[in-house]
């Protein structure tokens, strides 16, 4: 099906615009035909793939976040005198 630009006619001179004559109901609306059922089912499974993934990489920065703070915040300050005792104390002469 061809959509049409109302904005951006390029007519000749001999040539007139005429609206389509279509009637549309007012009582009931328009079906969607099978390619148009189609193209909007594939639009939404592409959708839900694409939140579906979405989804797992805000998991995965939400675990790689709490693996982060967990690890760093049980951080000795005082690590550097243990290895120099540690040194000193396996340290044959």
């Amino acid at each position: 099906k061809e959509y049409i630009d109302e904005n951006q006619l390029v007519l000749n001179q001999d040539e007139e615009y005429l609206h389509s004559s279509v009637e549309v109901s007012t009582i009931r609306p328009n079906r969607l035909t099978p390619n148009e059922i189609l193209c909007a089912r594939q639009v939404c499974l592409r959708e839900l793939q694409m939140w579906s993934i979405v989804h797992e990489i805000f998991i995965y920065l939400c675990f790689l976040s709490l693996l982060s703070i967990i690890v760093y915040s049980n951080h000795d300050e005082n690590v550097s005198f243990q290895v120099q005792h540690l040194r000193k104390t396996f340290h044959y002469r």
